[in-house]
């Protein structure tokens, strides 16, 4: 019901703005990206489709990286690099409530994962990163979750929820054996789970250490096959992101 309810008023939020002006250059648009900034976008076109990390050789199959140590999750999508506009799509949704970028990021992702799954099977269900309780008061809402379920919403899928019963650090700012750390037994499953493959949604993978985590404790409750989805990955040693 809650998940009807919301998509009903985001569907009209993007109704009733998209044919007003483009989100990125504001000039008058039938829809939310006018073609000319919709092109200028920093997706994400070329990448390992095991990690999901940027890749110049359109031919591999897998990375380096993954050739010597795969991640756990079989698959990994995103849409884009992580840097202007899409960042502060990202800040303005998540720090600042603008849900309208929520919608439009969700409808974005669905596209892309709609078009992966043309010739195969979707998986059984979509997770979001669960927020531990504390953080949730702090801020008001799982952006992570609010995403699973608009991606749900358009792709027609079940949503199944976890439980995050540590409550950790920003990971913003920790090396990567202090990410391992903070969010090491961070994640539980408190209802039966009856699914064998899932999409985990997020909102921006930096090193993937909180998925890998998400990834494992799915794996030990005997999920077999599963994917990641996020709407930017980081690409730049460095750059400002807005990862928990």
């Amino acid at each position: 019901m809650l998940l009807n309810l919301i998509m009903l008023i985001l569907k009209h939020l993007l109704k009733k703005l998209c044919p007003q002006s483009c989100v990125v250059c504001q000039q008058p648009a039938h829809q939310a990206l006018c073609c000319t900034c919709r092109d200028s976008l920093p997706w994400l076109n070329c990448a390992c489709p095991r990690c999901g990390k940027p890749m110049v050789n359109k031919t591999a199959l897998t990375c380096g990286a993954c050739l010597k140590n795969p991640p756990p999750f079989s698959r990994a999508f995103h849409l884009f690099s992580y840097e202007p506009p899409i960042s502060d799509w990202i800040t303005r949704y998540k720090y600042h409530r603008q849900l309208y970028f929520a919608a439009l990021c969700a409808q974005l992702l669905a596209n892309k994962l709609q078009e992966a799954y043309k010739t195969t099977q979707k998986p059984d269900v979509i997770i979001p990163v669960p927020l531990h309780a504390q953080r949730m008061r702090t801020r008001g809402f799982n952006q992570s979750l609010l995403l699973a379920r608009l991606t749900a919403g358009y792709l027609n899928m079940p949503l199944f929820t976890l439980t995050r019963h540590k409550h950790t650090v920003m990971q913003k700012g920790l090396l990567a054996r202090a990410r391992e750390r903070n969010v090491k037994d961070a994640f539980a499953i408190e209802k039966t789970m009856q699914h064998s493959s899932c999409i985990i949604i997020d909102d921006v993978m930096t090193t993937g250490t909180t998925l890998r985590e998400v990834t494992k404790t799915l794996q030990k409750a005997g999920m077999q096959d599963i994917h990641v989805a996020c709407i930017a990955k980081t690409t730049r040693v460095g750059v400002q992101n807005t990862k928990v």
